[in-house]
């Protein structure tokens, strides 16, 4: 499951209006705007990554930031506005990639974490190894000793609702504080 998202959505009455209260000219608006939507594509890059390596238990940042990616929209035009998309790929984890317990059991191997968005699962014929640095359930392909296959688990659905919930939510306030900031100095700077 993958899942696209426009950030928020722009008002543009709000920025000819901010314009107008700090006194500001066209092109320090436009600046002040771009400056703005830089600064909250980072932070909204560290509060997405925060959050999705605490909902999903990860072990390393870096298979987080693997699936998450955030994109500077440029858009060519006086009356248009560059824009920011956020994407996520919510399909299935490697269970090695993730904080949980890994248990062999006489028909197969079990994975359980506390997190609610991943939950456990059994796996039938699997088991616990060590293989590359990387303790993991795995299973075998066919009746030989190789090749084996690192088994995966289904994110929750509702991580998505989450995602939209903490963070879209959050994304108006964050770039405006910014825009204002930047607006306001740009207007003293003059």
């Amino acid at each position: 499951m993958e899942h696209q998202q426009t950030l928020f959505p722009l008002d543009f009455d709000e920025f000819e209006a901010a314009r107008l209260e700090f006194g500001a000219t066209e092109k320090q608006m436009r600046i002040a705007y771009d400056r703005a939507l830089s600064r909250t594509l980072v932070t909204v890059r560290k509060l997405s990554r925060q959050f999705l390596c605490d909902e999903l238990q990860a072990r390393r940042i870096k298979d987080v930031q693997r699936r998450m990616k955030v994109f500077k929209l440029k858009k060519a035009g006086k009356k248009t506005f560059n824009e920011l998309k956020l994407w996520f790929g919510l399909n299935d984890m490697s269970v090695g990639a993730l904080k949980g317990r890994k248990t062999q059991h006489s028909d197969g191997a079990a994975f359980s974490s506390s997190s609610r968005s991943i939950g456990s699962k059994k796996y039938k014929g699997g088991f616990v190894t060590n293989r590359y640095g990387n303790r993991s359930i795995f299973i075998r392909k066919d009746d030989g000793r190789f090749p084996i296959l690192d088994q995966k688990i289904t994110l929750s659905e509702d991580l998505e609702f989450k995602i939209e919930d903490q963070i879209f939510a959050e994304i108006p306030d964050i770039f405006f504080k910014y825009y204002f900031a930047d607006l306001k100095y740009r207007v003293t700077k003059k």
